[in-house]
């Protein structure tokens, strides 16, 4: 455990940057935020498409840009959804994925 808390300081202090993949699965409820969450990261941090719900961000990112990454996800979630009663099929998801050495760091941001 302590190395993986060096490893962090070491990131966050040094500005150093990491690959981020962004996961995401939307419920039929939740299509006008699939639609901006898309437009978001194409215009703001050019993805490259992996497979049809997993995306590897075009630039490398450090611990604050990956924080204000977040940050905007969950504000345009927010922004976007639309408060209806009744059964759910299925959940949004939303996780982004760090590759650090030879382990993913694995941060699930939404699960509504």
């Amino acid at each position: 455990m302590r190395k993986y808390i060096d490893k962090f300081k070491d990131f966050f202090e040094n500005r150093k940057t990491v690959e981020v993949i962004i996961s995401y699965d939307c419920s039929d409820i939740h299509n006008p935020f699939r639609e901006k969450l898309l437009e978001f990261l194409k215009n703001d941090y050019y993805i490259e498409d992996i497979t049809m719900s997993n995306y590897k961000i075009g630039k490398m990112l450090t611990i604050q840009e990956i924080e204000n990454l977040k940050t905007e996800i969950i504000k345009l979630f927010k922004d976007s959804t639309i408060m209806i009663e009744g059964h759910k099929e299925k959940s949004t998801i939303v996780t982004l994925i760090t590759p650090i050495d030879s382990q993913f760091v694995i941060d699930e941001i939404l699960n509504e």
